[in-house]
């Protein structure tokens, strides 16, 4: 590594701040959250894993692919695991999850940079950053799926470092995002394009296409089980999920046109744009084709409208400062400003000091790009954004951790030219 930290002191510190984030994590547990859920989605994937324990099937309602299953599972395992209530234990487990993802965030901030100090920035700014340590505290997808995305992007490094070649560890690598694709279906077809993007610069153009083609047909087999699954119960290729026409439609309707993230009353709003109340709309394929034809509908008959949407929802996914109605006081903002605010401000700046190595990051740049047009087109939110906020925050670990040792360095230098005087000048220095 670039900077001298010893392998003992690098790794005691990894696990002390991983001991530290899971304690800090259970604390607000207990104390914030309390026995009660938060949201609606909260309870939605409790039902799901619940039904999952009683009878083996994974439904949302009576919908079979509305969602991906992998947080259900996730939940299903520990709620069976742990003796306490289901809450408590998703809560507990999730903390667990933020613990270790600490550890990866330095294991790869490490990695990318080449120094000890930047992971050790990186373990701590993603142990401690507030918007994990809230959605932790929630049973929702976001905790697993950006465990599992993180140590995809750690699996890929390794795998990069070793060369890049079509092996094991590039099967580990698409089997990690393949399972964050199966716990959030945000990556759709993402995963053999980071794998390709990866080998960018380590391998010949050629290398990489052939490449890309091993990690779309490994992709394609893990995911195969779910694709087999969903046309056997609906008779149509489901790729992913049904409800991704629903946020295409909240954030491209007439009757939101400020895009509201908090758009609850979908099927009234749908009555009135569409003069028939969703619910009479037979099957799950139904209704989310339904919701796509009217939202692709709208932006084809106001192409003018969808940019204007478009400007405002960039707005809001970059937005440093919560959305949400519910956490606009002081506190809140000063919390989000403080936080996300200088995460970003030196992840741009690593983009800028990291500019001839463009390739190197390719994984990076694409993944929050996508991230930003998927939500553009959609309905954006804060929490849509996080999973990319540990990634910014990787970036964000490298100037930091040149700034604070050429800062070192510079102080150093100074006290080698003899201590501070007192009184300054000639005078101080006689006193000495």
């Amino acid at each position: 590594m670039a900077i001298g930290i010893s392998h003992f002191y690098w790794r005691s510190n990894l696990i002390a701040i991983a001991a530290a984030s899971f304690a800090v994590c259970v604390a607000i547990d207990l104390f914030y959250f309390g026995n009660s859920t938060m949201s609606a989605d909260e309870d939605r994937f409790l039902r799901s894993a619940s039904q999952l324990l009683a009878q083996g099937q994974f439904r949302v309602g009576n919908d079979v692919a509305w969602e991906m299953p992998g947080t259900a599972i996730f939940f299903a395992a520990v709620t069976s695991l742990l003796p306490m209530s289901a809450l408590t234990a998703i809560r507990i487990a999730n903390a667990a999850l933020v613990s270790l993802q600490s550890i990866l965030l330095g294991l790869l901030a490490a990695r990318v940079f080449q120094d000890r100090l930047a992971g050790l920035f990186a373990a701590a700014i993603g142990g401690f950053y507030p918007y994990i340590l809230f959605t932790q505290g929630m049973a929702l997808s976001e905790t697993p799926f950006i465990f599992l995305l993180i140590a995809s992007f750690l699996a890929l490094y390794v795998w990069r470092d070793r060369g890049a070649f079509v092996d094991w560890t590039m099967a580990l690598a698409v089997a990690v995002l393949t399972a964050a694709t199966f716990t959030k279906a945000t990556l759709t077809i993402l995963p053999p394009i980071l794998v390709a993007a990866a080998a960018i610069g380590k391998r010949r153009w050629s290398d990489g296409l052939r490449v890309f083609i091993a990690a779309a047909a490994l992709y394609t087999v893990l995911m195969s089980p779910w694709w087999v699954r969903n046309y056997s119960l609906l008779g149509e290729f489901v790729p992913f999920t049904t409800s991704a026409s629903q946020n295409l439609y909240i954030g491209n309707s007439p009757n939101n046109p400020q895009v509201g993230t908090y758009f609850p009353y979908l099927p009234q709003n749908w009555a009135v744009d569409q003069g028939v109340s969703l619910d009479t709309i037979p099957g799950e394929l139904d209704r989310s084709k339904a919701l796509r034809d009217r939202a692709l509908a709208y932006i084809e008959r106001d192409p003018a409208d969808f940019f204007r949407r478009a400007i405002i929802k960039l707005r809001v996914f970059w937005n440093i400062m919560p959305n949400a109605p519910g956490f606009q006081k002081p506190l809140y903002k000063v919390m989000g400003a403080a936080s996300f605010g200088p995460v970003l401000a030196l992840a741009i700046i690593c983009l800028i000091q990291r500019r001839r190595q463009f390739f190197d990051l390719l994984p990076f740049y694409i993944t929050i790009g996508y991230f930003t047009v998927l939500y553009t087109v959609t309905i954006p939110s804060i929490r849509y954004r996080l999973p990319i906020e540990p990634l910014l925050i990787v970036l964000s670990a490298g100037p930091l951790a040149l700034f604070v040792r050429r800062g070192a360095i510079v102080e150093i230098s100074r006290w080698q030219n003899g201590p501070p005087s007192v009184g300054g000048g000639q005078r101080g220095d006689r006193q000495t």
